[in-house]
């Protein structure tokens, strides 16, 4: 059914598109193509007429589509895909206003650059013109071009969607084909507008499209509009193209179209190249020859061609066979054609297929000798120039890298045949020549040529191939000569080789004589294979003669020189092994060559040439007199002892000897044993000899077996067993029908067994290679080695068990496998009844334990059971077989038969008897090895030394009885009778003894019932019960086995009732004295009865039970009673003395006498455990109603601290060994439950409970928690009572502290995840412990808790561990959200592990806030962020504010001054005020905790001030944060001090604190209220007093390092400036200064506190310079020797910054240009200290123009001189050769040379000088040597800072208004000078220039601070306030006298702009520098100032040009 849409379009193509052209009635107007005014895809075009469309979202849409943004214009298309789609085929509802629309944006939309843009735009065509129907047909003509275009997209997608859009619209091939036909003349029209029109400009808008994105529009539009033309031509008819002549003849003549075959799109010149060929072909009149000759030969010759070259190469090929004369007449290009053919030549195939090489050589062929040459003379005379050139552009275009592989074959054939026929144009004197030179070179290289790259080299695989076709394609040419001149030269080459070997010892030796033997190979190779092509030919006599005269020389000569050197040089064996393996006949037809070698090759068999002559002899061994020379080679071998050097020589000759005519095998033989020795032991070259034995096919199958089974013996050696693997391995890769046979023999079975265990091997790399050797073994595995083998290896596995067994999954395995390719006899892979019996029999005559009473449903019954094994017995269960993992074989039964029935149905296919087998054995099993389990190594099924887990060891228990379930639902027998259930049944009537195994039996059966309850399958035995004799007449297992199982169905019947009371009126008169065993069996039965059941005893008359109660209470203290009998009275009596609870009797007193008694006595040993359970039991009855009855009641009370006590000391006697031990846990959970009901105050002997923390037991761990944890809290008032009066210490006990050695690991535990978890959980309990000594502690004890944690060094390894555990396998720390982190309460689940750890780290930050702070200062950085937000997130402050209101609300409310706190949850806040007087406020201040509290620290604010001033009210704000922090961060004591502060003020006292005199300390310590950052503090802090506490972290980083030092090590901001190779000034950013002694009063110390800090300078500097920072060799010469050179990341990187900067001002002041004027350059440093800049500018340019000066105290100048005087190094890069140019004063402290001088000056007495100079002052300078005539710079790195600003400026003003004046007055010294000189001098003004390094910004947080340090510790910042900024520092160097030029930056601006981004990175890359904010920060508070001014006069302009492209800082 068509749609009408479709049906419309169908009619409108049939009326016209399907016709011919005549009969397109009212469409044919259409068809001449006259729509000049169809919409051109021009992005310029008239506005869209819209109006006419009614539909508002069809106008936005359009709208929306002439927007720039591809993703709206993909809207809107989307949008009006949608609208058409909603049509719904209904025509009428297309208005025209939408069709006018679209057809004008449709051109330029489907050319749009974004892919989706034009399938939309193809697709929305489409659907409108299948909707519209006829209707379309007049709107065709102004779009078809465009929408035919689309089908030429190079996206194919486009393209598709284009031919889709058609399809739609015109449904059959023909109406397809018949619009190309009537809208010719549209789409040329299209074509011509596209070329003649439109450019990248037109087609996109050049303001919001890239040129790259237009220009790549323009192509993909031009591409298609050529195409469109190629398609017209190739596909129209001649009379359909007349039609249109006029426009085609325009469109192919013109230069346009054709100049886009040089175009750089491809996809443009393809379709330039397509539309060529086709005009060829169809209208080749219509083309300009001269024009398509330019455009094709000259220009796209020229041009790369990838993408292009194929259509090029086709074009090029067809356009030459149809017109030569495009070469030649027609060819008006300016570069002659024959070099453009060269250039496309030299190009290579470009990406084309090899057929372009085909091509080229038909082209060559076609195109005019003159086009080739350039000129018919050079062809006529025979020139050698063109044929070379033109070969020598054929070799470098198939060189090219660009040249794909495949082509290369094609391309070297291409060349050799247009070699060979350039040879017939050439002269004959120059053929020889020219063969010589392009062809033989080729068979050169080939033999002779080494690895690399050649442009001789052929591809690999065809290289012969080709060798071969030149050599014969020359012969037949003629090249005779040429080619033997070759050979000759080849062959001679090869034997000068041979004879200059070198000797055997020289390392090149392998290498050349490798060399040989390939080239030996490739000349005797293509010998052969020339041989082969020429033969029958009569060109074969002469190419043999060839060979011949070349080969027979060498072959002599190698042999010759094998004699003379001892068949050392093995190259020359190899000449002669390949001559005879290649040409053979050439070798036999020289006899004395023959002869030679047999002479020869018996004297060379240990030679390093013994391989190769061995192949000779083989190759030759059935010519007479070689096997002679075989049996002498093979007898010399046996001799000697075989070794590296004859090793390749004996594998050569075992491989090919025939061993049925060696003599002497014996020998052999022994031979090879000895190597498979020597192989196993670790030798693996001898394998290569076994396996080249084994692959002789001669070799004798008993030799060969024998070999193997040597092999297989070291397989059993752990050492060796790798070894023979890869021996084996060996030998299967090579000779596979060895392995098969061996396999097939009958020592296949157990090499099959030997792979299968060691792939088992713990060891990985023999386990895979076992693996993998067993695979490839299966994979040929046939015969007798097949399933057969398998099955035996089974049955083998089921009688015998030894330590080399397979395990249990590899049997699994096999079975699996035999499952799968077995049709029939499955059952054969079972055990029988045979292997069942024997691998039980021990395990079912043990008895079970006594304890297993507790555990077991037949309750005491197992103390009936008689057998009581005797010793031999037990050394019989000793013995067991084990396998490796210690399993008897009958767990491996067991495990074995439950993985395979698991995992198939063999069970339903299995008889009768083979079911009744499994029904029996297999529960009985799971039942042995779940006790096994239960009570570890009960009964030995497993070995207490196995690898498994007890978690996967249950999961097999718990497997089997799920296979039990199955069967108990599923399985019936084949002979109809009943199910397992049944089967039981019958098996437990048989039960007539107490044995061992008829206690299993019974077990067995009450298991599979319960199984069958849970699937409600259940037999109701109580037709088995309803007789009463009947029942008692049964065996006692059997009767606990059936009410045990069926206890709940059979307990509801009358008959079970009066069971019951007969029971209990038999248990009631029972008497131990006269017969104990019928006694306990009667009582063991009513306790199964009774047992799980609370109302068992309640139909029972009372009187009846009170009897039974003393009877009871009478049996259990007769003498009769064992602890088995008084377990099962203890048992009764918890379930009977419920109903009696009212009855009054002095039993109650007997019973609580019997439990302390039972407490007392009683061990904890396995056969005790019964009681000890049962007596909890008890005591837990009689605690539920002990206050009901008054007896009792009293009893209770008297004896109530003996039974906690006796609880208590129970506690301990559980601890057992055992990893597992099922029912003491029970009893020991039990004994707990009890014990945390208890309330104990104390208890005797706490110090024993704290070892069972570490018990392997769950319920003693967590009852000795229990007791610990109500113990402690409670004593720890008294302790901090008794301390408080004896002021003794007081410490943690060693027994709980020995606990917290050691953290656990996560790993894995023998013992299984569940024991892991126990240990785990000991630790946390421990740590728990710990801090409940703190809760209820004082300040002080806890203060000593602390200390003594410290010290133990505990707390670091349990928080690492604990976030180690918290992170997990993820990486991402867990969320806490879920847990309550103030509180724990213990449930012994691994659930709560998480819990446990976060509430531990929230103690560990409540009670230990300082050690935790420190740990988490001190961890790595992968810790140290996600632990401070996870803190922040889940900790929070509210924890400890909660904890203060918890304190406070315990004060006393009568106190007269109280202490009143209120806090703020939200705002993490604590608010504390005191009262004074009713007038004044109350005193006041707070407390705010950073989110991170405590790893942040607390601080302090005052509120209120009262009583007190200013300065005392800081103090006491800094003393309360000091005490919060060094009071182990405790909160308490903080509002403690406050509060004993505003009382001791009350009474008149200046001061209290809480340490008394280390208020003063802590007041210094502590920084002002200042927030700073936190890896900043110890730069800014300052220096740090000793305290009498503790020496906590009061902050972060680094403080723990500084509390080490003594305090002038403490590093500050003057000890950190210092960087390598800058000056040596003291600031934090790592320089140092000299500090200028002060006028008046100030003291000499602060001199001397200021020069002392050069040494830390220097270390700064010698930092950055041994991490990479700088280059500076003189760093370390300059530092003291014992100087630690670490500084931290952002001090070294301050000092790069500072001394880079500061160079690059230096060097381009040193390098400006002067050449009007050329003269020294002068610098003069102002405290200069240890600074290294004049080494290293000195060092740098050996000839430099300068004059260094340097002034500072004459204490730093006398150490920088000596050091000078010295060291050699420093000397020499001063120039300084002898002592008279050096002057050294008397004092040591002044130093001048010609161009380094040291001034010993104090700066202030300069500055005096520049403030106001006397009128002589300029007579006699002050500084010697310096120059004012000469260009100077100042230096002033944090020097002039240190002096008062008038003192600073007058230093400067020195330099700058009188030594160096800015004007001509100074004419005085300048005179003088000049009469020094004897010139006279020119009026000039010195350039001068000044550099400045100092701090601003001191107003802000950070630089108050910092300024309040360096105040503390002596040091002023003089002038810091007066230049603040960075415009302070430009005003000021203005006011010196640099008006015109000035700069300044801080640091962080000149690192980010001076600095380029690779000199970033690779600072970056020296040290890691997370602390960016602080670096910024400390950067921005540190600037350099430069300020100059130019010379006025000759010669001195232009010093500081280069200074005016620094980039200076705008803002201050």
């Amino acid at each position: 059914m068509k749609f009408k849409s479709q049906a419309s379009s169908s009619r409108a193509a049939a009326s016209g598109f399907g016709a011919s052209v005549g009969s397109f009635g009212s469409l044919s107007r259409f068809s001449s193509g006259s729509f000049s005014d169809a919409p051109a895809p021009s992005s310029i075009a008239e506005p869209l007429d819209l109006s006419r469309i009614s539909e508002p979202q069809l106008v936005v849409a359009f709208k929306n589509l002439l927007k720039r943004d591809d993703i709206t214009k993909s809207k809107a298309l989307e949008d009006l895909r949608d609208y058409v789609l909603s049509l719904e085929n209904r025509s009428d509802s297309l208005e025209d206003g939408l069709l006018d629309a679209w057809i004008s944006v449709y051109p330029r939309t489907s050319i749009e650059n974004s892919r989706k843009v034009r399938q939309l735009a193809h697709l929305v065509q489409g659907l409108l013109a299948s909707l519209a129907g006829k209707r379309i047909a007049r709107y065709l003509p102004k779009v078809i071009g465009a929408w035919l275009a689309g089908l030429y997209d190079n996206d194919r997608l486009v393209s598709r969607a284009v031919q889709e859009s058609i399809v739609r619209v015109f449904s059959t091939e023909e109406k397809r084909n018949n619009i190309w036909k009537i809208f010719q003349g549209s789409i040329l029209e299209f074509v011509a507008d596209i070329i003649f029109q439109q450019t990248p400009q037109t087609l996109s808008d050049e303001r919001t499209v890239k040129p790259d994105d237009a220009e790549a529009k323009y192509n993909r539009v031009v591409a298609t509009a050529i195409l469109l033309l190629d398609r017209i031509l190739s596909t129209s008819s001649k009379q359909e193209i007349e039609k249109d002549l006029a426009l085609v003849q325009r469109l192919l003549s013109s230069k346009p179209i054709w100049r886009l075959s040089y175009c750089k799109d491809p996809f443009v010149r393809q379709a330039t190249y397509r539309l060529l060929r086709s005009s060829l072909s169809q209208v080749p009149a219509l083309l300009d020859w001269k024009l398509i000759s330019v455009s094709i030969v000259e220009k796209s010759l020229s041009v790369p061609q990838l993408g292009s070259a194929s259509e090029l190469s086709e074009v090029l090929l067809q356009l030459t066979n149809f017109r030569t004369q495009i070469w030649s007449e027609d060819y008006r290009g300016k570069v002659p054609a024959s070099k453009s053919l060269r250039h496309y030549i030299q190009g290579g195939s470009q990406g084309a297929s090899d057929k372009f090489w085909l091509n080229l050589v038909t082209l060559l062929h076609t195109l005019p000798l003159k086009t080739l040459s350039g000129s018919e003379s050079q062809i006529e005379n025979g020139n050698l120039d063109f044929s070379l050139s033109l070969m020598e552009a054929f070799q470098r275009g198939l060189n090219s890298r660009d040249e794909p592989r495949t082509n290369l074959e094609t391309a070297w054939r291409s060349y050799i045949d247009i070699g060979t026929w350039l040879t017939t144009l050439l002269a004959e004197d120059n053929r020889q020549r020219f063969t010589q030179t392009s062809i033989t070179p080729i068979l050169e290289q080939y033999v002779l040529g080494a690895k690399g790259r050649s442009p001789w080299n052929l591809p690999t695989k065809s290289a012969i191939t080709l060798c071969t076709e030149s050599f014969i394609q020359l012969i037949e040419h003629g090249h005779e000569a040429a080619v033997r001149s070759s050979w000759i030269k080849i062959s001679e080459k090869i034997l000068q080789a041979v004879n200059l070997s070198l000797p055997e010892q020289p390392v090149h030796f392998k290498s050349s004589q490798d060399l040989i033997c390939e080239q030996a190979n490739k000349f005797f190779m293509l010998d052969a294979a020339v041989l082969s092509r020429v033969s029958g030919l009569n060109t074969e006599s002469r190419v043999l003669t060839i060979i011949e005269e070349t080969s027979v020389p060498l072959l002599v000569n190698s042999l010759q020189l094998l004699q003379e050197r001892s068949g050392k040089p093995y190259g020359a064996a190899a000449v002669i092994e390949e001559a005879v393996h290649n040409v053979p006949g050439i070798v036999n037809r020289s006899g004395n060559l023959m002869v030679s070698l047999k002479e020869t090759i018996p004297n060379l068999s240990f030679s390093p040439s013994a391989a190769k002559l061995m192949a000779i002899v083989f190759a030759f061994h059935n010519q007479d007199g070689f096997g002679t020379v075989t049996q002498k080679v093979i007898e010399q071998i046996v001799k000697t002892k075989p070794d590296e050097s004859n090793l390749p020589a004996i594998q050569k000759l075992l491989s090919l000897i025939n061993f049925t005519d060696v003599r002497g095998t014996a020998e052999l033989e022994s031979m090879i044993h000895q190597g498979v020795q020597r192989a196993a032991n670790g030798d693996r070259s001898k394998w290569s000899t076994i396996v080249s034995v084994a692959g002789n096919p001669t070799l004798p199958a008993e030799f060969l077996d024998r070999i193997l089974l040597w092999i297989m013996s070291v397989l059993s050696s752990d050492d060796s067993a790798l070894e023979a693997l890869y021996g084996l391995s060996e030998i299967f890769i090579h000779c596979p029908a060895v392995i098969k046979r061996f396999q097939d023999s009958t020592h296949g079975l157990d090499l099959f067994t030997k792979l299968l265990y060691l792939r088992e091997s713990p060891d990985d790399e023999l386990a895979n290679y076992a693996e993998s050797l067993k695979v490839k073994f299966d994979n040929v595995e046939q015969g007798n080695a097949g399933s057969k083998s398998k099955l035996q290896i089974l049955r083998q596995s089921f009688d015998e068990v030894n330590a080399e067994s397979l395990s249990v999954e590899s049997l699994v395995s096999i079975a699996q496998e035999l499952l799968l390719a077995a049709k029939r006899g499955e059952e054969s892979i079972l055990p029988n009844r045979r292997h069942w019996e024997m691998a039980l029999e021990l395990f079912l005559a043990l008895p079970p334990r006594p304890s297993t009473a507790i555990t077991s449903p037949l309750g005491g019954v197992v103390y009936l059971i008689e057998t009581e094994p005797s010793s031999s017995f037990f050394e019989k269960l000793e013995r067991i077989p084990r396998d490796f993992d210690y399993f008897s074989c009958a767990f491996r039964l067991t495990y074995y038969v439950i993985k395979v029935l698991s995992s198939s149905s063999i069970m339903e296919v299995l008889n009768s008897e083979e079911q009744e087998t499994l029904f029996y054995y297999l529960p009985i099993a799971i039942q042995l090895i779940d006790d096994d389990l239960n009570v570890e190594g009960c009964n030995g099924l497993i070995g207490p030394e196995t690898s498994k887990s007890h978690e996967e060891l249950m999961e097999v228990v718990h497997e089997g009885w799920a296979l039990v379930r199955h069967w108990i639902v599923s399985i019936v027998q084949p002979n109809g009778s009943e199910n397992i259930c049944a089967y039981w049944k019958q098996k437990l009537a048989t039960l007539k003894d107490f044995s061992p195994e008829s206690y299993r039996v019974g077990q067995a059966f009450v298991r599979i019932c319960s199984e069958a309850a849970i699937l409600g399958t259940t037999e109701n035995m109580a037709s088995q019960m309803d007789t009463g004799n009947a029942f008692r007449a049964l065996n006692v297992i059997c009767a606990a086995a059936l009410v045990a199982a069926h206890k709940t169905m059979t307990l509801l019947t009358l008959t079970t009732t009066k069971m019951c009371n007969e029971l209990v009126a038999d248990v009631t008169g029972m008497n131990f004295e006269s017969n104990y065993r019928e006694g306990l069996q009667k009582l063991c039965l009513l306790n199964v009865f009774v047992e799980g059941d609370d109302l068992a005893l309640n139909s029972i008359p009372t009187q009846r039970l009170v009897f039974l109660v003393k009877n009871l209470v009478r049996c259990f203290q007769s003498g009769f009673s064992t602890p088995m009998a008084q377990a099962e009275i203890c048992k009764l009596l918890a379930g009977a003395l419920r109903p009696i609870c009212e009855i009054y009797g002095s039993f109650w007193a007997d019973i609580i006498d019997d439990l302390i008694s039972i407490w007392d006595k009683t061990s904890g040993c396995d056969e005790s455990l019964s009681l000890l359970h049962g007596s909890f039991r008890l005591f837990a009855c009689l605690k539920s109603f002990w206050e009901a009855n008054d007896d009792l009641k009293d009893a209770w009370v008297e004896s109530k601290t003996k039974l906690s006590n006796g609880l208590i000391l129970t506690l301990k006697k559980l601890d057992f060994s055992n990893a597992f031990h099922r029912p003491c846990n029970m009893t020991a959970d039990t004994l707990c439950h009890q014990i945390s009901n208890l309330s104990i105050e104390s208890i005797p002997g706490v110090e024993e409970i704290y070892p069972l923390l570490a018990s392997r037991t769950k319920g003693v761990q967590q009852g000795a928690f229990e007791i610990l944890h109500q113990i402690i809290p409670k004593a720890q008032e008294q302790v901090s009572f008794e301390a408080a009066l004896s002021k003794s210490a007081v410490s943690l006990p060693d027994e709980l502290l020995s606990l917290l050695l050691e953290a656990p690991t996560l790993g894995y535990d023998a013992h299984g995840e569940t024991q892991m978890w126990i240990g785990l959980r000991s630790y946390l309990l421990s740590w728990k412990i710990v801090f409940d000594h703190f809760a209820h502690a004082s300040l002080p004890v806890q203060q000593s808790y602390s200390s003594q944690i410290k010290e133990h060094g505990s707390l670091n390894q349990f928080i690492e561990f604990a976030f180690e555990f918290l992170q997990g396998d993820s990486g991402k720390l867990i969320n806490a959200s879920v847990f309550e982190i103030r509180s724990f309460k213990l449930h012994l689940s691994e659930r709560e592990i998480p819990q446990l750890f976060v509430h531990l780290y929230f103690l560990s930050l409540k009670y230990l806030p300082n050690l935790t702070k420190t740990w988490w200062i001190d961890s790595k950085k992968r810790f140290k962020g996600p632990i401070e937000a996870w803190t922040r997130k889940f900790v929070r402050p509210i924890s400890f504010i909660l904890s203060v209101s918890e304190w406070i609300g315990g004060q006393d409310p009568t106190e007269e001054r109280p202490l009143s706190v209120k806090v703020s949850p939200k705002a993490a806040e604590i608010i504390a005020d005191i009262s004074v007087d009713e007038e004044s406020p109350p005193v006041a201040i707070a407390i705010n905790l950073p989110p991170e509290y405590p790893l942040q620290p607390a601080l302090v604010t005052g509120r209120t001030r009262v009583l007190v001033d200013e300065k005392t009210w800081r103090s006491w704000l800094l003393i309360i944060q000091g005490a919060i922090m060094f009071s182990n961060g405790n909160l308490i004591d903080g509002l403690l001090v406050f509060r004993r502060n505003v009382h001791g003020a009350l009474k008149g006292q200046n001061l209290i604190s809480s340490r008394g005199k280390q208020a003063h300390s802590i007041s210094r310590i502590l920084f002002s209220n200042v927030k700073v950052p936190r890896k900043l503090d110890w730069i800014i802090a300052p220096p740090f007093v000793h305290l009498n506490f503790p020496p906590l972290p009061f902050s972060l980083s680094l403080f723990s390092w500084l509390v080490s030092m003594t305090s002038p090590q403490i590093p500050n901001l003057s000890t950190f400036r210092r960087g390598g190779g800058g000056r040596v000034h003291r600031d934090d950013m790592g320089g140092e200064s000299t500090r200028q002694r002060p006028h008046g009063t100030s003291s000499a110390v602060k001199d001397r506190v200021v020069q002392g800090t050069d040494n830390d300078a220097s270390i700064s500097r010698l930092s950055a310079v041994e991490l990479g920072y700088l280059d500076d060799p003189f760093a370390r010469v300059l530092t003291a020797s014992n100087a630690l050179a670490r500084r931290f990341p952002i001090i070294n990187r301050g000092t790069y910054v500072r001394t880079v900067a500061i160079d690059k001002l230096v060097y381009d002041f040193i390098n400006a240009t002067d050449e009007l004027f050329p003269r020294k350059k002068q610098i003069i440093s102002l405290g200069a200290g240890s600074d290294t800049r004049v080494f290293r500018l000195f060092n740098a340019r050996t000839s430099i123009p300068l004059v260094y000066h340097e002034l500072d105290f004459p204490v730093n100048t006398a150490a920088k001189v000596k050091a000078i005087r010295l060291t050699p190094l420093l000397r020499r890069t001063l120039r300084l050769e002898s002592p008279d140019d050096l002057v050294i004063s008397a004092e040591g402290d002044a130093l001048h040379s010609p161009f380094y001088h040291i001034h010993p000056v104090d700066l202030r007495t300069l500055s005096t000088l520049g403030a106001s100079p006397p009128p002589d002052q300029f007579k006699a300078p002050t500084l010697s040597g310096v120059d004012p005539t000469l260009p100077t710079l100042l230096i002033s790195e944090c020097c002039l800072i240190y002096l008062s600003p008038i003192d600073a400026a007058g230093v400067v003003d020195y330099f700058t208004k009188i030594f160096f004046p800015p004007t001509t007055n100074n004419d005085d010294i300048r005179a003088d000078l000049a009469d020094s000189k004897g010139s006279t001098p020119t009026p000039v003004t010195t350039p001068l220039g000044l550099i400045i390094y100092e701090p601003i910004r001191p107003d802000d947080p950070f630089g108050r601070t910092m300024v309040s340090n360096l105040a503390a510790r002596g040091i002023q910042l003089q002038t810091l306030h007066k230049y603040a900024s960075l415009d302070a520092q430009r005003q000021r160097l203005r006011d010196h006298g640099f008006i015109k030029g000035q700069g300044a930056a801080d640091v962080d601006f000149i690192w980010e702009r001076w600095v380029s981004q690779s000199e970033k990175e690779r600072v970056a890359s020296i040290e890691m520098l997370d602390e960016i904010e602080e670096w910024r920060l400390l950067a921005q508070h540190y600037c350099i100032a430069w300020g100059w001014r130019e010379g006025q006069g000759d010669g001195v302009q232009g010093i500081f040009d280069r200074w005016c492209d620094f980039e200076s800082q705008q803002a201050g």
